[in-house]
């Protein structure tokens, strides 16, 4: 049996922040990877630039591509800049799935500045603030278009009633 370690690579590239998903960018990465772009935006008043690898992403799910939107928001609103590197054909394919591609920003890969490790800590039963971030995640995509709406909608009520159940 293949167990994934789900981990995340970071380091700083001209003064931006540069993150490297390895194996799956699930709701298992997206509480590790929000906490690091929301530590870097509040150190960045303006201007902030966020770079995502996902070379090493062989899968990315609803939730780590809804936290993506909140992320490229969020930047953006700071006048900033969020893009996207390594994304082969099935990360692409996922993204043009959700109806995200046209979203983001792409650049081709270059080397990597130095990175370190940091391992994500969200296992299969997710604390309530992963919960909150996955309901978030949802909304974002719901939001992106009717289609999305009718799909990821119902995920989100169904996170909203697991909240609300405690």
């Amino acid at each position: 049996m293949n167990v994934q370690v789900n981990s995340i690579d970071v380091g700083s590239r001209d003064n931006g922040l540069y993150i490297r998903v390895n194996g799956r960018a699930t709701q298992r990465t997206a509480p590790t990877a929000n906490k690091i772009v929301s530590d870097f935006l509040a150190a960045h008043a303006t201007g902030a630039s966020i770079t995502i690898d996902l070379y090493g992403a062989d899968f990315i799910d609803s939730t780590f591509a809804g936290w993506m939107i909140s992320a490229r928001r969020r930047t953006l609103k700071q006048h900033g800049r969020l893009v996207l590197v390594g994304c082969g054909e099935r990360c692409l394919t996922s993204l043009a799935k959700m109806q995200l591609s046209t979203l983001f920003e792409y650049a081709p890969e270059s080397p990597a500045p130095a990175l370190r490790a940091i391992q994500c800590q969200t296992g299969d039963r997710p604390d309530k603030a992963a919960l909150e971030l996955m309901l978030a995640a949802h909304q974002e995509l719901a939001a992106v278009s009717e289609q999305n709406a009718e799909v990821f909608g119902p995920i989100a009520d169904i996170l909203k009633r697991q909240l609300a159940a405690g």
